[in-house]
């Protein structure tokens, strides 16, 4: 796996910001869609936040619904389309 994955990468993608302490309680959720690219990644630069990455063509409205809907997770999220954070890199969590 490479561990230096360019932002540009997932300019095609849904891209749902969570706390890194919420990691975990994501990690079950997303389980049942990793084999459809649905992954966590962490930013490898200073203060570099968590992101659930969806590939658009999955029902990212959806998925984002259910992991909404997870109650332990108590520092919320934001949701863009792309990732931003243009020249950065990151890695699978």
């Amino acid at each position: 796996m490479n561990s230096e994955i360019k932002s540009e990468v997932f300019d095609d993608s849904y891209c749902i910001f969570i706390d890194k302490l919420d990691v975990v309680v994501y990690k079950n959720t997303i389980q049942k869609y990793k084999n459809e690219g649905v992954k966590i990644f962490e930013g490898n630069f200073e203060k570099a936040p968590a992101c659930i990455v969806i590939p658009n063509k999955l029902d990212i409205f959806k998925i984002e619904k259910e992991l909404f809907d997870i109650e332990e997770s108590k520092n919320g999220f934001w949701c863009q389309f792309g990732m931003g954070y243009k020249g950065k890199t990151w890695k699978e969590i």
